[in-house]
């Protein structure tokens, strides 16, 4: 009996599928859910309910069990101010989506129609399916020959199409697994049952979406290409897998690592006999057992504790009970050993673009395989899953071919000789091809998110952000995804060189890790600070810088700064420095240095004057601390180690000579200074100004000159390392502002090479040039011509048109009773006739200058004119907005009425079959009634807004109305 891992025959039978799903009769142990009211029903918890319900839904952007949606909690930040020092320099930036594809329907004649080879090989498919089943009626029938996005059957064998892509990245299994996984939108199976249509590869890759199987036959297609032994395995695997719900999978934090130089332990002395033996240390045997115990017994309670969270990351892992186990469908890829090298047989989940064992216990059986070139139905028991599986295709015990070596033959009454032979016929899969700008954009929309049991991760394309991010993974604290612990994100592209930031979310303030590549012209390689420590170099802030120092000249490694201390290492250098330790005073108050003692034995006090200056940077300096290596060419008592610069003294250690038991050491106490600001010679024979120890006495500095000459030496080094510590400072400095700048205004490197995106960033550019220049004239001639097509209504010819002067003659011979005093043509209330006013100021030029009137009457009348003119235009406009307005108005409250009949007639509905109805009728009537409340109470509120609007935009255009000079005395009241 051929069964799924778990499930015997009345376990599968007796399993609840759901409302409206039964078991075929002969459907066999693993059972068929057929069509009968609905797809099976499955646990809630698969998929989160989105558009596309409990079955069936779409993997696209966010993978979060099984569903999709969600986004980056991360503040906005506003590129174009400047961020303080406690902004997140690296808040989320909108990325672009591109566009999406209308779906294809150029297909070619291979995908409508079948050859004759094609209508042969598929007669033989089905006498092999009908042969198969009578068999081994348990079993569900073979998914052999479905249909295509055309609708035409076409054997499976064929739609896979082995093809090597010109992309160097998709040579190995590996990447082309990553791609494929990445490139396509993952679409849930509507049923436990295969899909009704299987398309080709091509359609995969023009929609960029597909389920298991597409994803499989696309990721078989390019491994063949690759010359790898692939295989499209049909079969069953768990919910997870199926419904690619990671959410009980453990993300491993990744953090980076310490990067401080490691001391080198210095060796350990031998062969000489006058070397000091260490004192012997008396210790307690009893404490030492005591201490011992303790520390097994904490050892003993940490170990349980480490097993206990084991156990509990178990549990957290183990899924949940599933009710159709053993039932889901799924396609998946496999590798047979032999070829490229592959040393074992492998499994490859197209979904996640991972590599699993052959004796994964995701996967709970197999129907059968097939590639371009056979099919293969499995024979074997699965009762265990795939654990005992073997894959020898040649053993025709475990596995049963289509093809015998692409070839058939049997009796025929057609031809000569009685034999009909069938070969495998050519695909009818179009050339995959893939466009060099969708490959490196390998996303369908440029983004992708993954969700796991304590991380939340983000893939972008590249070029798809605007900062050049192409991952994002958030790490959490707790599992319901609420407390970050850390955020990793990696960048490429950056002209600013940065390639990765980690943020670590601390118990009082936040950490940030900064990692680049070589290129920056600091040659800064990572850089750690804390919130509110990003802008300024004070002293009292907290950072640590990291460096290149092959692309330093100075050789600098490492800068650490904390309070009150910059401690910088070097490496490589000519004059052997391997550190320098500065010390500042914070609030007045010296820190880090110790109380030094002079060589009088009296506390040492600064001399009045001999203060250092402050440096560039405003930072007072306390002390600074050298330290050097050792130089094989200058003899040891002579080579310096240790320098430690004071504002009153300079004290000098020096490496320690192989034959003596201790190093040469000297301090010189700093004299007061001439009036010419230079130090008063030091005077070795008064026994003063200088402090000086070698093991061989005979070798102290009794000369004035040579004491001399030697302090005027370090005074040298000491200025030099003062104006290296201020030069620091304004590194400090630079390197922050230079590094908020970045952030401001983050700019994408693009490679010479890449002549498709080049160009398409040109044309881009100058595409929204031109429209930002039509926009910005569009805008332009708006504002000063808002009443354009109310004066082109009101326009008036400027000549004189055929038939004017015709009526100016009419209008002085109907008139000619009144007297020529313009006081005759007007009324009662002063106002001038309305044949006059209603003339066109053509017309009426023409009538003035046949009339008698005054100057002042005509000047009268022209004004009358104008006004009423211009009171035409500003009442047009006003009510064109009015009219508008309450058109809108009611086509709001129409929407209203409409959704108030509907809500009305289904409640009558519901009154009058309230007894009858099932429990889904009242569900949807519920769903109904809900649906219609909401869209009444948004369209009320719409109608609202609509209405303060309008009052407002009315007293707006009334406003500027007035204050337009080409209609001035326009005054309507308010």
């Amino acid at each position: 009996c051929w069964q799924g891992k778990g499930h015997n025959t009345m376990a599968a039978v007796s399993e609840p599928l759901g409302e409206g799903a039964v078991l075929e009769a002969d459907a066999g142990p693993l059972g068929t859910p057929v069509d009968a009211g609905g797809p099976p029903d499955t646990v809630p918890d698969i998929v989160d309910g989105g558009d596309e319900g409990l079955v069936g839904g779409t993997v696209g952007d966010t993978v979060v069990n099984g569903s999709t949606g969600g986004g980056s909690a991360l503040d906005e930040f506003d590129g174009g101010s400047v961020a303080s020092e406690h902004d997140d320099p690296h808040a989320h930036r909108p990325n672009a989506v591109p566009a999406v594809r209308s779906p294809r329907t150029d297909y070619p004649p291979s995908y409508s129609i079948n050859t004759p080879k094609e209508r042969n090989l598929l007669d033989f498919a089905e006498n092999f399916i009908r042969q198969f089943r009578q068999l081994y009626n348990n079993r569900k029938p073979l998914y052999l020959a479905p249909p295509n996005e055309c609708g035409v059957p076409k054997l499976v064998c064929t739609t896979v199409r082995a093809t090597q892509l010109p992309f160097r990245q998709l040579y190995s299994h590996e990447q082309t697994a990553r791609f494929v996984a990445s490139f396509l939108t993952y679409d849930f199976l509507p049923t436990a049952d295969p899909p009704e249509v299987m398309q080709s590869p091509t359609t995969t890759l023009w929609n960029q979406r597909g389920n298991c199987f597409d994803f499989s036959v696309l990721l078989c297609a390019l491994l063949e290409g690759a010359g790898y032994d692939a295989y499209v395995v049909h079969g069953y695997a768990t919910r997870e897998v199926c419904m690619l719900d990671r959410s009980r999978r453990e993300h491993q934090v990744k953090t980076t690592p310490a990067d401080v130089p490691v001391p080198k332990v210095r060796k350990e002395e031998t062969g000489n006999k006058y070397r000091l033996k260490a004192s012997l240390t008396l210790d307690s045997q009893y404490d030492k057992m005591m201490a011992g115990r303790k520390a097994d017994k904490m050892k003993a309670e940490n170990d349980l504790k480490i097993v206990d969270e084991a156990k509990a990351r178990a549990e957290r892992r183990k899924p949940m009970r599933d009710n159709l186990h053993g039932l889901r469908t799924h396609c998946w890829v496999m590798v047979l050993r032999g070829k490229r090298g592959v040393p074992e047989d492998f499994y490859i989940e197209p979904s996640l673009g991972e590599t699993s064992s052959v004796r994964s216990e995701d996967y709970l059986g197999i129907e059968a395989v097939w590639n371009s070139k056979n099919f293969w139905a499995n024979m074997q028991d699965c009762t265990e899953g795939v654990m005992d599986m073997e894959y020898d295709l040649a053993d025709t015990s475990k596995w049963e071919y289509l093809l015998p070596d692409q070839t058939f033959a049997w009796g025929s009454k057609k031809g000569s000789n009685g034999v009909k032979s069938v070969d495998l016929p050519p695909t009818w899969v179009e050339e995959l091809q893939i466009l060099p700008i969708d490959f490196a954009t390998g996303r369908p929309h440029g983004e992708r998110e993954l969700v796991e049991q304590n991380a939340r991760t983000h893939e972008y394309a590249e070029y798809a952000r605007d900062d050049g991010m192409v991952l994002q993974t958030t790490y959490y604290n707790d599992y319901e995804l609420t407390q970050e612990l850390l955020r990793a994100d990696t960048y490429k592209n950056r002209g600013d060189c940065l390639v990765q930031l980690e943020v670590k979310e601390l118990d009082d303030r936040d950490q940030y890790d900064e990692i680049f590549r070589r290129g920056r012209t600091s040659g800064l390689r990572h850089h750690t600070f804390f919130k509110g420590h990003w802008a300024g170099s004070d002293a009292a802030k907290e950072r640590t810088m990291y460096f290149f120092s092959d692309a330093r000249v100075d050789g600098l490694h490492m800068r650490k700064q904390s309070k009150g201390m910059i401690e910088e290492v070097f490496r490589e250098r000519d004059d052997k420095l391997l550190s320098r330790v500065t010390h500042f005073i914070i609030d007045g108050e010296e820190n880090g240095m110790r109380r030094r003692v002079s060589v009088s034995g009296i506390n040492s006090r600064r001399p009045s004057g001999d203060k250092d200056k402050k440096s560039a940077t405003n930072h007072e300096i306390d002390g600074v601390t050298e330290t050097f290596g050792r130089n094989p060419a200058v003899n040891a008592d002579d080579d310096i180690r240790e320098i430690n610069y004071y504002d009153d003294a300079i004290m000098v250690t020096y490496h320690r000579n192989e034959e003596k038991a201790t190093a040469q050491f000297r301090e010189f106490e700093k004299p007061s200074k001439t009036e010419k600001q230079a130090y008063a010679p030091i005077s070795v024979d008064e026994g003063e100004g200088v402090l000086q120890y070698h093991p061989d006495p005979k070798k102290i500095l009794k000369k004035n000159f040579t004491v001399n000459k030697l302090f005027s030496d370090l005074l040298s080094m000491e200025r030099k390392a003062r104006a290296a510590v201020s030069t620091s400072l304004e590194e400090i400095e630079d390197i922050i502002k230079q590094r908020r700048a970045d952030e401001v205004e983050v700019t994408l490197s693009l490679s010479f090479y890449d002549t498709t995106r080049n160009a398409d960033a040109k044309a881009k550019r100058l595409a929204q040039e031109e429209a930002a220049a039509t926009l910005a004239a569009k805008n332009a001639e708006m504002e000063k011509d808002y009443l354009a097509p109310f004066l082109e209504r009101h326009s008036e010819p400027t000549q004189l048109l055929p038939g004017m002067d015709t009526n100016v003659e009419k209008i002085l011979r109907s008139n000619s009773s009144l007297s020529n005093s313009g006081e005759d043509w007007k009324n009662g209330d002063g106002l001038w006739m309305e044949t006059l006013l209603s003339m066109y100021d053509v017309e009426l030029s023409l009538f003035l200058a046949r009339s008698t009137f005054t100057s002042e009457e005509k000047e009268d009348l022209m004004a009358q004119r104008r006004e009423r003119r211009v009171h035409t235009v500003a009442e047009s406009c006003l009510k064109d907005f009015v009219d508008r307005a309450t058109a809108k108005e009611w086509r709001i409250v129409g929407e209203i009425e409409q959704q108030k009949k509907s809500l009305a007639e289904k409640q009558q509905w519901y009154q009058e079959n309230q007894a009858t109805l099932e429990s889904a009728e009242e569900e949807e009537y519920v769903a109904f009634c809900g649906e219609k409340l909401h869209t009444l109470r948004v369209l009320e509120r719409r109608l609202e807004e609509h209405r303060k609007e309008r009052n407002r935009n009315e007293i707006a255009l009334k406003s500027k109305l007035r204050e337009d000079s080409r209609l001035e005395g326009w005054l309507p009241a308010v």
